[in-house]
């Protein structure tokens, strides 16, 4: 479904220091990765937190689903946070995530020992009970 060598936008990659200097790092207080990002209508730094879980669904190229059980939106490889700045509710922020960035902030939860395998294995077994085993 999604393209692992598709690299971009805000949560994408290399190109990310480029636009407006964003930054990502992991979230100092161990809930996933936080991105910032730039909101394109009033220019107010915005930090998105991606939950470890929603990382994970993405690594394993299926459509994460927040903590208040909404779905991410998908568009040619790219996944898109519902994510929106406090200055308008209906404007999304312009960040996407694709799965070999979602791959690469796992594994530096891992290495960090912000997460354990274990937890990340308990929720790959999960993932692929719903989607019948693949």
């Amino acid at each position: 479904m999604f393209s692992e060598t598709a690299i971009g936008g805000v949560l994408g990659g290399a190109g990310m220091d480029e636009i407006g200097k964003l930054s990502d790092e992991i979230d100092p207080k161990g809930q996933g990765w936080i991105f910032e990002c730039h909101c394109q209508r009033c220019g107010q730094e915005v930090a998105v937190t991606v939950t470890w879980p929603e990382l994970i669904q993405a690594s394993e190229r299926i459509v994460p689903v927040d903590e208040r059980g909404v779905a991410w939106q998908h568009h040619e490889g790219r996944l898109f946070p519902p994510a929106y700045c406090p200055c308008n509710a209906g404007t999304p922020l312009p960040v996407f995530l694709v799965p070999d960035k979602a791959q690469r902030c796992v594994r530096a939860g891992l290495s960090a020992n912000v997460i354990s395998q274990a937890y990340v294995t308990g929720l790959v077994t999960q993932i692929r009970a719903r989607r019948g085993g693949r």
